[in-house]
Order: structure tokens, then C-alpha cells, then sequence
């Protein structure tokens, strides 16, 4: 199986993703309370990019990635990037399913990446849910 990605994930500590999730997620509920629940994805995602990128926190948006085995190939789009580490995956909906955490630990394990983050703009408040690949004893 073949994977394309054009971006170098770093490895950061549990401390290091914390730290940097708690401004991300201050960015998503101030967006949440200022337009609301309502509006598709992509609102939520260019507008939490250009508050990320206007508090010092880099960010990619779409990120692509590209599976091959055989004749079969599928792109997929990563919504955020954080700080080359944590993947975010945004959703606009009134419920968050497994099968939005699976696309979500799916894209942390094609990337290599060990922290991600769910999460719901569609709700009356934020909904999130963490996603790692890091077993801890």
C-alpha cells in the first residue's frame, strides 16, 4: 500500500499537546460564541486557521493525503494541521458518530501523527473528542 503525504508530522509530548490544544480550543469556543451552530464546516475551519494564525499558532488547512494499493486510489483532506503535530478534524453536525472518530484515528495513523482532535461545531457547545494512537499502561 502506498501512502502520499507531503508534510513531516513532529512528535511532541503529552504536555507539548495540552498546552497547545487548550489556545485551539479557546479559538473554537470563541467562534462557536460569536456565530453560532449553524453554519457548514468549512466557515468553522478557515475561520479557527485564521485565528490560530493571527494568535502565532501555524496551521495547514487540506492537508492531502493519498492511499494506492493496486488500481484503487483515494485522496483524503486533512482539515488542520496544528503546529506540524496535532491533526483536528472538524465537523458541523448535531451528532458526533464513530464513524467521524474512525476517519479521524485514520488520519493519525496514515500521517504517523499521535494526537488528534474531534470536534463538533454543530451543537449547542463545542462537542470534542480526543483521538490518539499512544497506548498509555
Amino acid at each position: 500500500m502506498g501512502i502520499q503525504f507531503s508534510k513531516n508530522i513532529d512528535y511532541i509530548s503529552n504536555d507539548t499537546f495540552h498546552k497547545t490544544d487548550y489556545k485551539v480550543m479557546g479559538l473554537a469556543y470563541d467562534i462557536h460564541n460569536e456565530i453560532g451552530r449553524f453554519f457548514n464546516e468549512k466557515v468553522y475551519q478557515n475561520y479557527l486557521a485564521h485565528l490560530c494564525l493571527k494568535a502565532g499558532i501555524h496551521v495547514d488547512t487540506e492537508i492531502p493525503i493519498t492511499v494506492s494499493f493496486k488500481d484503487f486510489r483515494k485522496t483524503f483532506y486533512i482539515d488542520l494541521i496544528v503546529n506540524n503535530s496535532i491533526i483536528y478534524e472538524l465537523k458541523s453536525t448535531s451528532l458526533l458518530i464513530n464513524e467521524h472518530s474512525r476517519q479521524a484515528l485514520n488520519y493519525l495513523m496514515l500521517t504517523g501523527s499521535n494526537y488528534g482532535k474531534l470536534l463538533n461545531f454543530g451543537t449547542e457547545s463545542v462537542e470534542y473528542k480526543f483521538i490518539t494512537t499512544i497506548l498509555l499502561k
